[in-house]
């Protein structure tokens, strides 16, 4: 952890202390964004402001509590959840916004839980099951709970068999999540 001499007294101040001040803006700034295409911005922008040299440590500002309030407003009832369920959203809408979340999800190593699952197999959240990234995003996070990734294997094997297209995406997440060759496949 790097510190900062202070000039008066000689104490350390901790760089920790600045991130979690960078968290405190990330989540107010989080909450004062109402519109959807805010909020697009906003989840496009957390890849950035984690690969950013100005702010030391940005995924502490992704830690708990943060994280999952984050988590929540990206996959709650929020951006994703109206994305997904709105008949007034665009196809193409959609998809951009789905790439969106699984890059915030990924670089911030925001939590995903059973909800998320649950929304995309029985719920309104089937435009995930027409996302190799979607799917390939679920094969690299780590899970809590053997019935979480039951339900994350079930999603990546629909997401395979509804694929329109076998390009190298898909190509990469049914090698990974069925463990057999190119050639097999």
């Amino acid at each position: 952890m790097v510190s900062i001499r202070h000039r008066e007294g000689g104490g350390r101040i901790s760089l920790k202390a600045f991130s979690e001040i960078d968290g405190r803006a990330l989540i107010w700034t989080l909450e004062s964004l109402d519109e959807d295409h805010e909020l697009e911005q906003f989840f496009a922008s957390i890849p950035g402001f984690c690969s950013s040299s100005l702010i030391p440590d940005s995924l502490e500002a992704f830690k708990a509590p943060n994280g999952e309030a984050m988590s929540q407003a990206l996959i709650g009832l929020r951006l994703m959840h109206r994305t997904l369920t709105s008949s007034l959203v665009t196809e193409s809408v959609k998809q951009r916004r789905i790439v969106i979340f699984t890059k915030a999800m990924n670089v911030a190593s925001l939590p995903i839980n059973w909800a998320v699952l649950q929304c995309t197999v029985y719920r309104e959240w089937n435009g995930l099951l027409k996302s190799v990234e979607f799917g390939l995003f679920l094969m690299r996070i780590d899970y809590y709970g053997m019935f979480v990734v039951y339900h994350a294997s079930c999603v990546i094997l629909v997401i395979l068999g509804s694929a329109k297209e076998c390009n190298d995406h898909w190509f990469e997440l049914a090698i990974d999540q069925l463990g057999i060759s190119k050639a097999v496949l």
